[in-house]
């Protein structure tokens, strides 16, 4: 059988793997035109304090391991790496949102998003209406429709009330006019009446 490497042997090839991503990732973000290297962020100055601490931590805990060290002491250590790390990814990353190259990566992707998005959306809109009229439902569209055309009468219902109570109000008005007007000639004219008959 073969002999399993120790902890730092494996810990040693996943530092490589990660400085040589890290050196690919800052190939890749230096900008093309001659433009200086230094300009740009430098991941290996996030990975590499970061891998130093963790190999420190790790070859610490393989020897407490050995002596029967305290867990405690590693749960410390390992909160304190995580903190340092946090730490760093901020400040890389605070750098990075600030340039200028960021803002106009990120117009440039939302742009590209928002003009991929209005067909998608009105395929998807066509595509609905096509599904809910092959099963003879209304379409959101038609539903608005309807809703639209239930306001207005509702609003000309209204007109109509307002306008039949003023009406209302005017005949009940008017009568009562006539009913105090005829009142007195009734009188004289039942006043003629008697004076003829005498």
């Amino acid at each position: 059988m073969t002999a399993q490497p120790s902890p730092q042997e494996l810990f040693d090839v996943w530092k490589k793997q990660m400085e040589d991503g890290a050196r690919i990732w800052a190939q890749m973000m230096g900008t093309p035109g001659g433009a200086t290297a230094a300009a740009a962020p430098d991941p290996l100055k996030l990975w590499r304090p970061f891998m130093e601490q963790a190999t420190e931590a790790w070859a610490k805990q393989a020897a407490q391991g050995k002596a029967g060290g305290g867990i405690s002491e590693a749960m410390a250590d390992g909160k304190a790496m995580i903190d340092q790390w946090v730490a760093a990814w901020d400040k890389l990353l605070s750098q990075a949102m600030q340039s200028e190259a960021f803002a106009q990566a990120m117009g440039t992707h939302l742009n590209q998003w928002l003009s991929a998005q209005g067909p998608a959306r009105k395929a998807a809109a066509e595509q609905t209406e096509g599904t809910l009229q092959a099963l003879g439902l209304p379409s959101r569209t038609q539903v608005i429709g309807i809703a639209r055309q239930l306001l207005e009468i509702d609003d000309r219902l209204e007109d109509l009330e307002a306008a039949v109570t003023a009406l209302r109000e005017r005949l009940e008005a008017r009568p009562r006019d006539r009913g105090a007007r005829r009142a007195p000639a009734r009188g004289r004219s039942s006043t003629k009446v008697t004076t003829e008959t005498k």
